[in-house]
Parts: structure tokens; C-alpha cells; sequence
């Protein structure tokens, strides 16, 4: 129904996109979540797809904090996959 479509806008703001080599996919995806849980009001993984180039992209629903803009969140995330190349994608949901 409309207002169900409405009240699951509300819950997440953002979709995220996380591509990385196929070989890296476990531990980026341990990292990123760890980043997401510790700094985001709500997330939640929403299926493994085509990233980036073809490699494997995890995508990811998020609910930002307003206390924690979207943009260190991300950062964190990059810095929680050094030295694995990984490229995040950020949308509006």
C-alpha cells in the first residue's frame, strides 16, 4: 500500500553501494558492516549484485544519524578496507 511504501522511505534515507574484488568480498563486507552498525541510525543488507566494472557490489539500505553526516560515515568505510580497493556509490532511497 502507499503508506507502507511511505513508512519504509522514512526508515532508511540513503542506498549504498560497496564494489569490490570478488576475492576481498568477505572482509570488506565484515568491515563496512561494523562502520554501519557502530555509525548509522539503521542499516541493513540488502543483497550481493554487479558493482562497479562487474565486480561484486553488496548494496545496503541506511538510515543516517543526523549527529554523523553521511560523508564521515563513508570515510570511515574507506578507511575500514585499507589497503583493499573497494568504490562506494551513495544514493538517495
Amino acid at each position: 500500500s502507499a503508506d507502507e511504501v511511505a513508512e519504509e522511505k522514512k526508515k532508511f534515507d540513503s542506498l549504498i553501494r560497496v564494489s569490490m574484488q570478488p576475492e576481498d568480498a568477505t572482509a570488506v563486507r565484515a568491515a563496512i558492516e561494523q562502520v554501519l552498525a557502530g555509525q548509522t541510525k539503521r542499516w541493513e543488507f540488502e543483497k550481493m549484485g554487479a558493482g562497479e566494472g562487474g565486480r561484486p557490489g553488496a548494496h545496503y539500505k541506511v538510515k543516517f544519524k543526523r549527529s554523523i553526516p553521511s560523508t564521515l560515515v563513508i570515510e570511515a568505510m574507506r578507511r575500514s578496507v585499507i589497503p583493499k580497493v573497494v568504490s562506494i556509490d551513495v544514493r538517495d532511497a
